[in-house]
């Protein structure tokens, strides 16, 4: 997974560490990591919020895969195929059907 941030080490180095995070399942401090991302950068990259929406699906926190997927239209972030399955998913548990339509029409755009 390439996360785009250029020839700012600092930032690349933030991705890293989500990926560690994203990788060995510690959501809390993936959900930091992004945060501090956030605060260093200004907005993460599609591959941050797809790592941590991958993260919040194993550990089954719908809530958080919504939250993260929202932040990523509201940003104008294209995730890819696993992250569109996530959030429709999610919509699916909580009969969020307005957002699914929202997300169906976002892939079929991308």
């Amino acid at each position: 997974m390439t996360h785009d941030h250029g020839g700012f080490p600092e930032l690349r180095a933030y991705s890293a560490a989500l990926k560690v995070c994203a990788d060995s399942q510690q959501w809390e401090w993936a959900v930091q990591m992004l945060q501090n991302l956030q605060r260093a950068q200004g907005q993460p990259s599609a591959a941050d919020y797809t790592s941590l929406v991958g993260i919040a699906m194993a550990r089954q926190d719908l809530k958080l895969v919504l939250t993260a997927t929202r932040e990523m239209s509201q940003l104008r972030l294209e995730g890819d195929a696993c992250t569109y399955k996530y959030a429709l998913r999610a919509c699916e548990e909580f009969a969020d059907w307005k957002w699914s339509l929202k997300l169906f029409q976002e892939m079929r755009c991308a």
